[in-house]
Formats: C-alpha cells, structure tokens, sequence
C-alpha cells in the first residue's frame, strides 16, 4: 500500500519530472498553467480592449474607405486653445462697473484745507523766525517745488487767498460731476461702462467719462487771469489730493467677466445619430478629424454601446494572450525541458513577463 501524498512529495513534484499522473503529474504540470492563466489575465488587465468600436486609422490627407456613420448623437467640443481665446474675448467685452462717490469732493477739500492751514502756519514761523525754512519742509513733504519762486508766491497772503478760493471752486464745481481716474478708465476696452450712483445704473460711452487730466484742464477757469503765476502750484495741489469721485468696482467688474467665461458654450457643434461623420472616398481635412476623435472620445465616456460584444472582445484578448503564452509554453517543453521541470526557474521567468508588460503598460 503506498504511503500518503505530503508536503515534501509536493515540494518534490513540483520540481523534477513526475513519475506518474496522478498526483505528481498534475500538481506539476497544474501549477505552471495556473502560472500560465495568471500571466494571461494579468495582461489583459493591463491592456484592456477599448470600449468603443475599431475605427479606420485616418490622417490629414488620406482617403476613407467607407463611411463612418454615428451610432449616436454627440458634441463636438472646442479645444482648449479656443475656448480660452473666446472666454478671453467674452470677458474682454464686458462694460466695467464704476461707482459715484458723492462724498469725495469733501474728502478732497478737506485735504486740500489741511494743507493750505499748514501753509499758512509756516509762513507765520518764516515770519517769526527768519531762516527756519518751514515752509520749504512743508513743500518738501508733500513732494511740491520748493524753490524761491514758490516761497515768494505762497509767502504773500493775496496769492494765498486767490490759490485757496480757486482750489475750493474747483473742487466743488467739477469734482461732484464725475471723475475718474485714468488708469481705472483704461483698465478696459470696452466701449461701453456701467455706471452706478446710489440704487440707480446707466449706461454710458467710454470716452463721455471725464477722467483726472480733463478735470485739472476745467479747473483752471477758476483761477483769476491776474493769478496766472499760481497756475502751476494750482494744478499741482490738485494733483496731489486727488480724489475721484467715480471709481471702478473691480470686485464687481470681475464677477461680471467671470459670468461672461463662463457663458461661452464649451462646444462648437453636434452630430445626430446616424449622420455621416466622415464620407467614404472623401479627403480627410482637419474637421472630419476632430469629429472623428471627438466621436471617440464621446462613445468612450459611454462605455460599451453593447455590452455582450465587449465582454467577448475582452474573453478573445485573454485567449489571445493565453495562446502566445501557451506557445512559448510549448517551446520551453520541447527544447528546454529541464528549465521547464525546475519551479523557481519558471517562477523566473514567469517574473520577468509580468516586469515586461507591467513595464509596457506603464509606458503605454
């Protein structure tokens, strides 16, 4: 009676050449398919088939053989190049969105008085102690010209009074019209802006907008002909304490561009079901490609369009798979049989498949 079937039998089966079938011969020979089905999954898995159906390969300037007609309808989308140029164009387009501040005329005079207060606080120290040159600091400070010309000017209480009264003329006759800064103004191209005081908004041309270098241009008519030597400190003081009165809500412009992006549509056409997408001895040109690719890519989200002819397409790849590494099987048997017969050097080889087509797929 023949003793039981162990581990070390097993251990021995697997390695050398059996001596009969059962069960030396079938641990033996049962592991290396095993080892066989497993690779053949394996790439498989790694390389599935493709969900959609097997279209022509088709380049610029080629032919088709036969028409290609959409099995079901889908888009055509824009590539990315062109939906950011048109999102760009869109936002490009839109009216910014300014805001009237009716306060800011009293910013700005009450600006323009603290330095005239100061102004005349340091011509009294001037006065009181000769060679001090406050006034001169004080000018400095502000960045204004300091020279001996503008000293005398300011030195002399008329010319202080005539510059005063006309700074607060101009502020308070041009200012509460409107003004806006240059470079608000040309942050856009539009022709067009939207303009908002308090809960009303109109719409006016671009150019009606009266900005910083129109308003110190106005100005001027409110200086006395007989001060024209203040006419430049005038302009000056304005410069400095500029405040506009109507500035760009950039928040608000945003938002507004951002909806435009975003209305731009993502596609720039449709194809039925059952349309043509590419004719048969047709050239092709660069449309029938991107609606080719484009049917690709759309049946690809779908998935399979029939689900049985896919899982058969998937079981061929696997047999297809097994058969190429049945056949080296084969070969190893036949005229390598002693690697064929030892385990580790199967599970080897059986390694370094795995490495190749893991490798493969990576790369892929």
């Amino acid at each position: 009676m023949d003793r039981r079937f162990g581990v070390r039998d097993a251990l021995k089966a697997l390695n050398e050449r059996p001596a009969r079938v059962w069960p030396e011969g079938v641990l033996h020979h049962g592991v290396r398919v095993l080892l066989l089905f497993a690779l053949a999954l394996m790439t498989a898995t790694f390389f599935p088939v493709s969900p959609v159906p097997d279209f022509p390969v088709l380049e610029k300037g080629m032919v088709a053989e036969e028409d290609v007609i959409a099995e079901v309808g889908f888009p055509i989308p824009k590539s990315e190049a062109d939906l950011e140029r048109e999102r760009a164009e869109a936002a490009a387009g839109v009216s910014p969105i300014f805001v009237y501040h009716p306060a800011a005329a009293d910013t700005m005079l009450g600006r323009v008085e603290t330095f005239l207060a100061r102004v005349d606080s340091a011509v009294a120290v001037d006065s009181a102690t000769p060679g001090s040159g406050a006034l001169r600091s004080l000018l400095q400070s502000y960045g204004l010209p300091a020279d001996d010309a503008t000293l005398d000017l300011l030195r002399t209480q008329r010319n202080r009074t005539q510059l005063e009264r006309a700074l607060g003329l101009a502020i308070r006759t041009e200012l509460p019209v409107g003004i806006a800064s240059t470079v608000d103004v040309e942050e856009s191209a539009a022709g067009q802006l939207r303009l908002r005081r308090g809960d009303r908004e109109v719409l006016l041309p671009r150019d009606s907008l009266l900005t910083a270098p129109r308003f110190f241009e106005r100005s001027m008519r409110h200086l006395p002909s007989s001060a024209a030597q203040l006419s430049e400190l005038h302009r000056l003081v304005l410069i400095r304490f500029f405040e506009p009165s109507i500035t760009l809500d950039h928040a608000a412009t945003e938002a507004a561009r951002e909806r435009a992006r975003r209305a731009v549509p993502t596609i720039k056409g449709e194809v039925l079901r059952g349309e043509k997408i590419v004719g048969a001895h047709e050239q092709i040109r660069d449309a029938e490609l991107e609606r080719l690719q484009a049917y690709r890519d759309h049946l690809a989200s779908l998935g399979p369009l029939d689900g049985g002819a896919n899982v058969g397409r998937s079981i061929g790849a696997v047999l297809f798979n097994l058969a190429i590494l049945a056949i080296f099987g084969v070969l190893l048997v036949s005229y390598r049989r002693s690697i064929y017969e030892n385990l580790r050097h199967v599970l080897v080889l059986a390694v370094l498949i795995a490495s190749l087509v893991g490798i493969a797929a990576a790369v892929a």
